[in-house]
Formats: structure tokens, sequence, C-alpha cells
């Protein structure tokens, strides 16, 4: 996933160019890696998360004592208000 990510930043910093990612000979690809290796890292350092494709915990398949139940019902709010699993961009 982060590779797809990566080649289409570096497809996007060509996009004013006739040239796509593909194309460029191994030398003007890796440059082009590059400077998208340096746009993740900028915005790995600003707290840039990607979605991850996985569900919340079903908080209601696990035994329950007070202290679950509440976590249960946080997880439950949390996945009707859009909150969901991310991962680091790096």
């Amino acid at each position: 996933m982060n590779e797809e990510i990566r080649e289409g930043i570096a497809e996007r910093i060509i996009a004013n160019s006739l040239w796509k990612l593909k194309d460029l000979s191994p030398e003007n690809r890796e440059h082009y890696l590059g400077k998208a290796d340096d746009v993740m890292s900028y915005l790995h350092s600003q707290g840039v998360v990607i979605k991850v494709d996985r569900e919340l915990p079903d908080p209601w398949e696990m035994p329950l004592d007070s202290a679950e139940a509440g976590y249960g019902w946080l997880v439950e709010e949390m996945g009707k208000a859009g909150y969901a699993a991310v991962g680091p961009l790096v």
C-alpha cells in the first residue's frame, strides 16, 4: 500500500510533463521516487496517517464486566461517528 502511495505522489510530481513514471529511465525514476519519499517524510512528520482496511473490534463479543461494557459502548459510538482504524504513512 505504501509503495502505491509513493508511486502516486511521484506521478503527481511529474504530472506537468509528458512522461509517466513507468516510462522514465531507472535513474530518473529513482529521482522522482526520492522526491516522493521527501513528501511522505514531511507528511509523516506532520502526523498524517492512512486509513487501513480493517474493522473496529466488536466489543460485544468479549466477556463483559463494567469496565469492558464501557469500552464496548465507546467503540460502538466511535464507529457511528466515523472513526476508523489508521496506520502510519511510512
